[in-house]
């Protein structure tokens, strides 16, 4: 088994959904047991499109694979999918095997083959990495490696891509990731360099056009009360993608970086919530109530969204049944939903307790979390420096408003009655 040498050295969990025989994971898990210790948990064999499938209610199978493990690699296959091997790897192996109470940060890779545009809602890979994010919080980035059709991947060099997977663990286990994120790595077939850097671009998914039949029927076994389908490999057009894509950015040479964002509760950005609220309150029988609404574009409601966010972790922290990993998960998603609307007072206490503006809080004990809340309790009963500004800001703007009017009825009423105005 593992021995571990040093309680210093980084706890990473490497998933995918290609088998452990692959080269892109064992080349990525020997590179990165340089600097950390690796616990590997793959399917049995690779996966085509698994996404975010997950076996309940049957039982799954984990075999030790030693002839892929070393002194500080630890290799399970799964009999089941991607999802099923960060469920399994974070609650079970790496408190039973490797004496973690959680890993320091998934990688999902080194995939075989591209994982961008719109392709990547099929992904195990990326689904993987979504998953360790959802599942314990744990910053996950996803890589893989452009492989042009009609090449062997074993006939692939893996290693610059597991040199740049050791640079970017170390760049998020210092800076930390934003809440509901990960990063897409793809690195491209003859990657282009600048003397001693890769060449990097952050980048977004590409609309990709599909060609070909989406489904093929098999006419020849086909009656009127059954029919047998398969669904093909898409293909896609050689059509040029725009600047600032991750298939644009892999066509030049260039490593692509996509930050993905997908929240947990599958809330929308504040764009399509402002479209849908306009849409109700024009609407002939609809009713909008902004009482009960999400509310990201009225000022107004900025202090109200803040004090209802901490009350909400108060009574969160009163709940002992749940676990601290899935508390941490709840409070960084809560806190990030109304960053922006923080005063220093809160930011300056949040600080106080380790929190990060780009990871929010690595970690929190139980006792850590109920101090942290009685701090919230004792804001929401007097409310902070951001509400007591805009309430002063708005008395003094009734204020400025009533003696305005004052003086303006005053003389009026001096020049209806053709009397001198009186001066001080």
């Amino acid at each position: 088994m593992v021995d571990l040498l040093s309680p210093r050295r980084s706890r990473i969990l490497i998933v995918n959904d290609d088998g452990p025989e692959a080269k892109g994971v064992q080349t990525l898990a020997r590179k990165l047991s340089q600097v950390g210790d690796v616990l590997v948990c793959l399917p049995f064999s690779s996966l085509i499109h698994p996404s975010f499938s997950i076996t309940t209610n049957d039982t799954c199978t984990a075999i030790f694979r030693e002839k892929q493990s070393s002194a500080h690699v630890q290799t399970w296959a799964v009999l089941r999918t991607p999802i099923d091997c960060v469920k399994f790897g974070i609650h079970h192996l790496c408190q039973e095997k490797m004496g973690w109470d959680r890993p320091d940060i998934v990688v999902s890779g080194i995939n075989h083959g591209a994982n961008v545009g719109t392709e990547l809602l099929y992904s195990g890979t990326i689904a993987a990495a979504f998953g360790a994010r959802f599942e314990n919080s744990v910053p996950a980035i996803a890589i893989s490696q452009e492989i042009p059709d009609g090449i062997d991947p074993d006939d692939i060099d893996f290693g610059p891509a597991a040199t740049l997977a050791e640079h970017l663990v170390d760049l998020v286990l210092k800076r930390g990731l934003p809440p509901n994120t990960i990063w897409n790595v793809n690195i491209p077939h003859k990657t282009r360099t600048d003397g001693n850097f890769i060449v990097c671009a952050v980048t977004r998914p590409a609309l990709l056009v599909p060609t070909g039949k989406a489904v093929k029927v098999d006419i020849q076994r086909m009656s009127e009360t059954k029919i047998e389908f398969s669904i093909p490999l898409r293909q896609y057009g050689n059509v040029s993608q725009p600047f600032g894509t991750d298939v644009a950015a892999l066509d030049k040479g260039v490593v692509s970086i996509t930050p993905l964002h997908l929240q947990s509760d599958l809330h929308c950005p504040s764009k399509a919530s402002l479209s849908l609220k306009n849409s109700i309150k024009f609407h002939s029988i609809l009713k909008l109530d902004m009482d009960h609404s999400w509310d990201t574009e009225f000022p107004k409601h900025r202090a109200k969204i803040v004090n209802q966010s901490l009350k909400f972790l108060v009574d969160l922290s009163k709940q002992e049944s749940i676990p601290m990993y899935l508390a941490v998960q709840r409070i960084n998603e809560t806190l990030y939903q109304c960053e922006h609307y923080m005063g220093r007072e809160l930011r300056q206490l949040l600080e106080g307790f380790g929190y990060r503006e780009m990871g929010g809080f690595s970690s929190l004990t139980r006792e850590q979390f109920e101090a942290l809340t009685r701090e919230f309790a004792n804001l929401i009963n007097f409310p902070g420096e951001f509400t007591r500004k805009e309430q002063h800001g708005v008395l003094n703007l009734q204020t400025v408003a009533a003696v305005a009017i004052g003086v303006i009825a005053g003389v009026t009423f001096c020049r209806l009655l053709d009397r001198p105005i009186p001066t001080t």
